[in-house]
C-alpha cells in the first residue's frame, strides 16, 4: 500500500479523486484505440461529462473535422468500453503556451577584443566581414550583466 493510498483512506474526497484518476488511466487508452490510427496520435480523450458526453481534444482543425464526422458511428464502440458514454463532443486542443526564450549568450571582453583584432586584419580584403565583427564586438559591452 502506498502513502497515497493511506492518505486517501483518511480523506474521502482525495480517495474519490484518486479512484477517478486510476479509472481514467485504464480507460483512456482503450477509448483512443477505437479511433482510426491516423487520429489516435492527433487527439486526446479529456473526460466524460456527467451527462455522458465524451470530450475529445483534437490537435488541429483537420483532426477535429474527421472526429466529428465519425463520432456518431463511434458511440456504440465507445459504449462497449464505458456504458456511461452517450455522445461525443470534439474540441480543438488549446495551444500550449511556450515561454519565449531569451538569449543567454554573452560575449566576453577577451572575445570582443579578438573580434576587433580580426576586423582590423580583414578590413582591406573583406570589409563587410570586418564591419560585422566590429558590430559583434560592440554588442559585448551591451550584453555584459550588470555588476553589483
Amino acid at each position: 500500500m502506498t502513502d497515497l493510498d493511506r492518505l486517501s483512506r483518511e480523506n474521502h474526497l482525495l480517495h474519490n479523486l484518486i479512484d477517478q484518476a486510476r479509472r481514467w488511466q485504464r480507460i483512456e487508452p482503450r477509448l483512443l484505440a477505437v479511433l482510426p490510427l491516423n487520429l489516435q496520435q492527433r487527439c486526446r480523450a479529456v473526460r466524460i461529462r456527467d451527462d455522458g458526453t465524451l470530450v475529445l481534444h483534437a490537435a488541429d482543425n483537420l483532426a477535429a473535422s474527421r472526429l466529428r464526422m465519425i463520432a456518431p458511428a463511434l458511440v456504440p464502440k465507445l459504449q462497449s468500453i464505458d456504458s456511461a458514454i452517450q455522445s461525443v463532443h470534439v474540441k480543438i486542443r488549446p495551444p500550449e503556451t511556450v515561454a519565449e526564450k531569451t538569449k543567454q549568450a554573452r560575449l566576453s571582453p577577451a572575445a570582443a577584443g579578438h573580434c576587433l583584432a580580426a576586423a582590423e586584419r580583414l578590413s582591406q580584403q573583406h570589409p563587410d566581414l570586418a564591419e560585422a565583427l566590429r558590430t559583434l564586438a560592440a554588442k559585448a559591452d551591451h550584453n555584459r550583466p550588470p555588476e553589483h
